[in-house]
């Protein structure tokens, strides 16, 4: 089997990498991926895998690779291959590049360029492999309906094991510092909510320059509150995040785009009440959301305090989804 990742950076998309590899190596399954950034060369080489043959690439030899014909690739970065490549996959996972592509000042011009790009790509090449896979009903229906695409629905994700660990947060929220993850939002809840109670946050940005503005307003705010409000642990691997979930009493999430939201997945499977959008990944994975507008500071901040005043404690919540990351990898085999 072959895998096709070189856009995959650190996230969901590398835990999801992560995940396919860790199975071909407990089923031995001969796998060769290829990967584009040195530092998730760098992780998945000290991972030892036996069964993984992992290959360091750049867009132009990625380039050539498209335009041959294979069999058994998982094309796992959306884009898929120019030349029909038989028992193959288009795995697509960002639906904001299934979205009839408008310009909007909202993403940077190089993304409103990536988007077009991607949307027509898709469209035009996804015939090229045997099938298109996704991982809720939304998407599904994104693709069937944007691009006339008809993908097959399989949900992957990790078992969570549970830890005895302290409460050393009252909340929780695990993801990077792009703007669809609006941490710019909970950071105005938490800063309005925090002159009324005092309460721990932890949070996972990344040291990127893109996100200074971010790591400056958590140092503002916990020097307004001579406190730490907020704790940023930065970017760290799976193994550490399970610890996160167990050392925190709630999971915040106010993501404005996801697909299956993993965090909110493995919040539920550690035992932590999860706290979300009020979009419709969130009522894919979840019964019994407790939700907020996005958008609306004041709706986050009013679902945090909630929760500080045990409104939520009677609410029992369940996930909607299972894993079928078994049946998955048999498409390619």
């Amino acid at each position: 089997m072959i895998i096709e990742a070189s856009h995959t950076y650190f996230g969901g998309g590398y835990v999801l990498l992560e995940q396919i590899l860790d199975y071909c190596e407990t089923n031995r399954i001969a796998t060769e991926v290829y990967v584009g950034y040195r530092d998730v060369f760098e992780k998945i080489r000290a991972r030892n895998y036996r069964q993984v043959r992992l290959v360091k690439t750049n867009s132009i030899s990625t380039l050539f690779r498209y335009f041959r014909k294979r069999s058994n690739v998982l094309f796992f970065c959306n884009l898929p291959p120019f030349v029909r490549n038989e028992q193959s996959v288009l795995y697509a996972q960002n639906y904001l590049l299934f979205e009839t592509p408008r310009f909007t000042s909202q993403i940077t011009l190089v993304y409103n360029i990536k988007k077009f790009v991607y949307f027509h790509l898709i469209k035009n090449f996804s015939h090229n492999v045997s099938d298109v896979v996704c991982q809720t009903v939304p998407v599904q229906q994104i693709l069937q309906k944007n691009l006339g695409i008809n993908a097959r629905v399989y949900p992957f994700f990790r078992d969570m094991h549970q830890l005895e660990l302290t409460k050393r947060y009252d909340f929780c929220s695990i993801g990077s510092g792009e703007p669809h993850k609006n941490l710019g939002r909970l950071l105005d809840a938490v800063e309005s909510l925090s002159a009324r109670y005092t309460f721990t946050l932890v949070v996972t940005l990344d040291g990127r320059l893109a996100h200074r503005e971010l790591q400056n307003r958590i140092e503002r705010i916990n020097n307004k509150f001579q406190r730490t409000v907020i704790t940023n642990l930065g970017h760290i691997h799976y193994e550490h995040i399970i610890h996160v979930y167990h050392s925190s009493r709630a999971m915040v999430f106010p993501s404005l785009a996801e697909t299956i939201a993993l965090p909110l997945i493995e919040a539920q499977q550690c035992g932590i009440t999860v706290i979300s959008s009020d979009l419709p990944y969130t009522h894919n994975v979840l019964t019994n959301p407790i939700t907020f507008d996005p958008e609306d500071v004041g709706s986050i901040e009013e679902k945090m305090e909630g929760f500080l005043l045990d409104k939520y404690s009677h609410v029992s919540q369940e996930l909607k989804v299972q894993s079928k990351l078994d049946d998955f990898i048999h498409i390619l085999l």
